[in-house]
């Protein structure tokens, strides 16, 4: 769980999904990944019921395990296809081939 705003998409995000944790965070992390869709349980943040949404939507998921066990292998997978080490590389290398003349 990530509720914060302003961070962009973090590592804990990332490492949380790597092992098979579903993440719930704000929609403006959300964002910050958008081809994980509706891997990430986003929620939106910045509005005086955030917290009364936050907690409604915590419980929801606590009444229903079912839901985050039938999602913790698709995040994994998710995770494997688009954070290994030589993808990130990989990327890495095609902005620094566009920055060059």
């Amino acid at each position: 769980m990530l509720p914060s705003v302003g961070e962009g998409f973090p590592l804990s995000v990332q490492e949380a999904m790597a092992c098979g944790s579903p993440a719930l965070v704000g929609a403006e992390t959300a964002s910050g990944c958008p081809e994980a869709g509706g891997l990430l349980l986003g929620e939106l943040t910045g509005r005086p019921d955030t917290a009364v949404r936050w907690a409604a939507r915590l419980q929801s998921l606590l009444d229903s395990p079912s839901t985050l066990e039938g999602m913790r292998s698709r995040v994994a997978a998710f995770a494997r296809e688009h954070w290994t080490w030589e993808r990130c590389a990989g990327r890495y290398a095609e902005v620094l081939r566009a920055c060059m003349p």
